[in-house]
């Protein structure tokens, strides 16, 4: 279902690469995850968008799931 998914905004420098960027985006929402007693299904990331100074805001995606071993980036 659409509603089960969970957003994290995520902040970073706009020069990272786009293997980066998951890599960066993956650990902050799955400590955001875990630090509200959850584990991850799946995590999806939208497009960046340009912030002032070098920044660019990520607007990612996570689906909860049940208690578990925590899974992989979708398309990996």
């Amino acid at each position: 279902m659409e509603d089960d998914w969970k957003t994290v905004e995520v902040f970073l420098p706009s020069t990272l690469s786009a293997h980066e960027v998951r890599d960066h985006a993956y650990s902050t929402i799955r400590l955001s995850a875990s630090k509200a007693g959850e584990f991850m299904d799946q995590i999806r990331i939208g497009a960046g968008i340009r912030q002032a100074d070098g920044w660019c805001k990520w607007s990612a995606q996570y689906r909860p799931a049940p208690p578990g071993v925590f899974r992989e980036q979708v398309g990996d």
